[in-house]
């Protein structure tokens, strides 16, 4: 029996399909280069007959609405667009070979999800009739706009009683008809729908036949216009690339200008240059490096020292830097100062003066304030190791006392 079947197909040089039957069960999710239209039809019609075709956007493409209308069935689209979240949740429990096949996917099964309810009502109805093996063929037919009621009489012959009252029992019998009759039915529909495909299929190849002999038909000026367009076209293309480079040259001669400044600064002999950095990020401390190379023994300015953690310290001290200013070092996370104290790299407040992309601190006041702080870090040193002999002796006659005892 031709099976039924909702399809998700994601559009484009590289063309996802997903088909499932109308349990929801995967038939198939493949992904080719290059697929026309026909090939979508023909690797479609292997496994049956589509009565949904999805798409994962609510802007249906071209080639969705053809293979559609090759079909005569639905079209479903989201309201919204799906996201890339959203697909990835829909299609977690799934394995797919690429974006391709995950959009195909999760458009198909959308789909389905979008009329559960009503196949889930359909089930039931046909159960209570015991006529559960009509799902499939009842759920098709309902999707073309038909009730249950017209579908179960299209597909049983069935005829009108002549009492107006007719107990639930006597239906039931009606649609208990032999199998055989029901699935000769849903054939002969199946086989008028393929005939229709392959009507469909020859007007296609006439119409292509008759598209190719208007173009071969435009006359010269016709074709003269349209490659006039295509080179103002690139013409366009390469003004748009000229304005780009002019734009990257401009930021290199920038660079260039404040590299020969903070050389400047660097021969002065009463002033250390700094290279600032507006946030403490590891993207802003990269493209730091790539600009103006973070070298051994710099010294960094960070204007807003909030926002990274130990991971962010950590990339400045591979770095080896001398030293950190900061304009507020209470707003330093507890964990970047910690592994900016055990590096032993200070982190420091002094009166900076930005110009561009570094500033320029005094010598001796910097030469102060690194004393000072390296003399603290000492003192603290000194005294967190006395602190832990002083542990380890306790521990140590603690030791001694059980083993008199």
């Amino acid at each position: 029996m031709v099976k039924n079947l909702i399809v998700g197909i994601d559009p484009g040089t590289t063309v996802g399909i997903a088909i499932l039957d109308l349990k929801r069960d995967i038939l198939d999710i493949s992904s080719s280069k290059n697929f026309s239209v026909d090939n979508i039809v023909e690797h479609l019609l292997k496994f049956g007959t589509p009565v949904i075709i999805a798409t994962d956007v609510s802007n249906v493409h071209q080639t969705v609405e053809k293979v559609s209308s090759s079909f005569q069935c639905k079209t479903f689209a989201p309201a919204t667009p799906l996201s890339i979240r959203e697909k990835n949740e829909i299609t977690k429990e799934y394995s797919v070979s690429n974006a391709h096949e995950r959009d195909a996917l999760a458009s198909a099964l959308k789909a389905y999800d979008h009329y559960r309810t009503k196949f889930e009502n359909i089930d039931a109805r046909l159960e209570d009739l015991g006529a559960k093996n009509l799902s499939s063929a009842v759920k098709t037919l309902v999707l073309r706009d038909f009730t249950v009621k017209n579908a179960l009489n299209t597909l049983t012959k069935k005829e009108e009683p002549k009492e107006k009252k007719i107990v639930k029992k006597e239906i039931q019998k009606k649609v208990e008809t032999p199998e055989k009759i029901s699935l000769e039915r849903i054939k002969e529909y199946n086989k008028e729908l393929l005939e229709k495909i392959k009507l469909m299929e020859k007007e296609n190849e006439m119409l292509k036949r008759k598209n190719k002999k208007i173009l071969n038909e435009i006359d010269i000026e016709t074709r003269r216009s349209e490659i006039i367009q295509q080179k103002k076209r690139v013409i366009n293309s390469l003004k748009e690339e000229i304005k780009s480079k002019k734009e990257k040259i401009l930021e290199l001669q920038q660079i260039i200008r404040d590299l020969k400044g903070i050389r400047t600064l660097e021969l002065s002999e009463e002033a250390h240059t700094v290279k600032v950095l507006d946030y403490f990020t590891k993207e802003e401390i990269r493209s730091l490096d790539t600009k103006f190379k973070i070298k051994k023994g710099d010294i960094i300015y960070i204007k807003d020292p909030s926002g990274g953690g130990g991971s962010t310290a950590e990339l400045l001290v591979e770095k080896q830097i001398k030293a950190l200013i900061v304009g507020d070092p209470r707003r330093m996370s507890h964990n970047a100062k910690q592994v900016f104290e055990n590096e032993d790299i200070p982190v420091l407040n002094l009166n900076t003066k930005i110009v561009e992309n570094f500033g320029i601190v005094d010598k001796e006041e910097f030469r102060d304030a690194y004393s000072e702080w390296k003399t603290k870090a000492k003192i603290k040193a000194a005294e967190k190791k006395e602190k832990w002999l002083n542990k380890l002796l306790k521990e140590y006659k603690k030791e001694r006392i059980k083993k008199l005892k």
